[in-house]
Protein backbone atom coordinates (compact mmCIF):
# COMPACT_ATOMS: atom_id res chain seq x y z
CA UNK A 1 0.00 0.00 0.00
CA UNK A 2 2.83 2.63 0.82
CA UNK A 3 4.40 1.61 -2.66
CA UNK A 4 0.94 2.79 -4.49
CA UNK A 5 0.31 5.74 -2.18
CA UNK A 6 4.18 6.87 -2.90
CA UNK A 7 3.88 6.01 -6.71
CA UNK A 8 0.22 7.76 -6.97
CA UNK A 9 1.09 11.33 -4.97
CA UNK A 10 3.40 12.46 -7.60
CA UNK A 11 0.82 11.59 -10.57
CA UNK A 12 -1.98 13.62 -8.05
CA UNK A 13 0.21 16.92 -7.55
CA UNK A 14 1.05 16.48 -11.76
CA UNK A 15 -2.05 16.42 -12.89
CA UNK A 16 -3.61 19.00 -9.85
CA UNK A 17 -0.86 21.83 -11.43
CA UNK A 18 -2.79 22.62 -14.35
CA UNK A 19 -6.05 23.18 -12.48
CA UNK A 20 -3.91 25.26 -10.65
CA UNK A 21 -2.58 27.26 -13.58
CA UNK A 22 -6.30 27.15 -15.26
CA UNK A 23 -7.50 29.49 -12.18
CA UNK A 24 -4.26 31.46 -11.79
CA UNK A 25 -6.13 34.71 -12.65
CA UNK A 26 -8.93 34.49 -10.85
CA UNK A 27 -6.65 33.93 -7.43
CA UNK A 28 -4.28 36.64 -8.27
CA UNK A 29 -7.82 39.38 -8.85
CA UNK A 30 -9.37 37.73 -5.62
CA UNK A 31 -5.91 38.33 -3.93
CA UNK A 32 -5.89 42.19 -5.56
CA UNK A 33 -9.62 42.80 -5.36
CA UNK A 34 -10.07 41.61 -1.92
CA UNK A 35 -11.95 45.10 -0.36
CA UNK A 36 -14.38 44.54 -3.55
CA UNK A 37 -14.90 41.45 -2.56
CA UNK A 38 -15.33 41.82 1.09
CA UNK A 39 -18.06 44.28 0.01
CA UNK A 40 -19.83 42.18 -2.41
CA UNK A 41 -20.08 39.39 0.40
CA UNK A 42 -21.55 42.26 3.33
CA UNK A 43 -23.58 43.67 0.60
CA UNK A 44 -24.98 40.00 0.03
CA UNK A 45 -25.27 39.33 3.26
CA UNK A 46 -27.04 42.32 4.24
CA UNK A 47 -29.98 42.12 1.60
CA UNK A 48 -30.57 38.31 2.65
CA UNK A 49 -30.76 40.11 6.23
CA UNK A 50 -33.49 42.80 4.99
CA UNK A 51 -35.27 39.82 2.89
CA UNK A 52 -35.91 37.33 6.33
CA UNK A 53 -37.01 40.53 7.94
CA UNK A 54 -39.70 40.96 5.15
CA UNK A 55 -40.79 36.99 5.51
CA UNK A 56 -41.16 37.12 9.07
CA UNK A 57 -43.26 40.58 8.86
CA UNK A 58 -45.24 39.52 5.95
CA UNK A 59 -46.08 35.84 8.15
CA UNK A 60 -46.50 37.80 11.18
CA UNK A 61 -49.19 39.83 9.29
CA UNK A 62 -50.77 37.02 7.59
CA UNK A 63 -54.59 36.11 8.09
CA UNK A 64 -55.98 33.08 6.17
CA UNK A 65 -59.43 32.78 5.27
CA UNK A 66 -61.74 30.72 7.16
CA UNK A 67 -62.83 28.74 4.48
CA UNK A 68 -59.39 28.00 4.25
CA UNK A 69 -57.95 27.18 7.55
CA UNK A 70 -61.33 25.03 7.55
CA UNK A 71 -60.27 23.01 4.92
CA UNK A 72 -56.54 22.49 6.74
CA UNK A 73 -55.74 19.51 8.28
CA UNK A 74 -54.18 20.19 11.36
CA UNK A 75 -51.27 22.46 11.87
CA UNK A 76 -50.13 21.94 7.54
CA UNK A 77 -50.23 25.78 6.72
CA UNK A 78 -48.95 27.11 9.89
CA UNK A 79 -46.03 24.15 9.83
CA UNK A 80 -44.97 24.63 6.29
CA UNK A 81 -44.26 28.45 6.76
CA UNK A 82 -42.41 27.80 9.84
CA UNK A 83 -40.12 25.47 8.08
CA UNK A 84 -39.69 27.69 5.88
CA UNK A 85 -39.03 30.23 8.07
CA UNK A 86 -36.43 27.99 9.94
CA UNK A 87 -34.61 27.61 6.14
CA UNK A 88 -34.46 30.89 5.73
CA UNK A 89 -33.15 31.34 9.45
CA UNK A 90 -30.68 28.30 8.92
CA UNK A 91 -29.39 30.02 5.75
CA UNK A 92 -28.83 33.51 7.02
CA UNK A 93 -26.77 31.75 9.58
CA UNK A 94 -24.45 30.34 7.46
CA UNK A 95 -23.98 34.02 5.83
CA UNK A 96 -23.02 35.19 8.76
CA UNK A 97 -20.74 32.99 9.90
CA UNK A 98 -19.26 32.68 6.60
CA UNK A 99 -18.74 36.58 6.38
CA UNK A 100 -17.28 36.61 9.98
CA UNK A 101 -14.19 33.98 8.36
CA UNK A 102 -14.38 35.86 5.63
CA UNK A 103 -14.07 39.42 7.60
CA UNK A 104 -11.87 38.18 9.91
CA UNK A 105 -9.25 36.36 7.43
Amino acid sequence: MKKFLLFALPLFLFSCKSGVEAHRVAIEKLGTDWDAATNAVTGFSDGLTKDLTGYTEMASSMMLDSAAVASLKGDAGKNGLKQLLLTKLQLLTLMHLFKLSWVIS
